[in-house]
């Protein structure tokens, strides 16, 4: 599959008739969070903050949660695996999230 000409804001996926694979669109609106995985907890919520000027929304144990802006977080570390990631994303609308899970 490859990239449409969609919006900056708006993720979308075409079908490629060429290499015979299927493709959808997907209305998502925005990024709303990161998960990463650390194993140095500390130097990474210290990084956010210093060069990247996120403010912690909670922590504990196991996780730092940061904002940049309203929302309750936008990136979040976990202590374990640096493999460890995942993506949050807001769609345009239930309609959105139905297409995507039957796709």
């Amino acid at each position: 599959m490859r990239r449409s000409g969609a919006r900056a804001d708006e993720a979308a996926v075409t079908d490629d008739r060429e290499t015979g694979e299927s493709g959808m669109t997907i209305a998502i609106e925005q990024l709303r969070y990161v998960v990463l995985g650390t194993r140095d907890l500390d130097s990474a919520a210290r990084f956010a903050g210093d060069e990247l000027g996120l403010q912690v929304a909670f922590r504990n144990d196991e996780e730092v949660a940061l904002r940049s802006d309203s929302r309750q977080y936008s990136l979040v570390f976990a202590r374990g695996d640096a493999r460890r990631q995942a993506l949050g994303f807001e769609l345009r609308d239930v309609a959105a999230l139905e297409a995507a899970l039957v796709a």
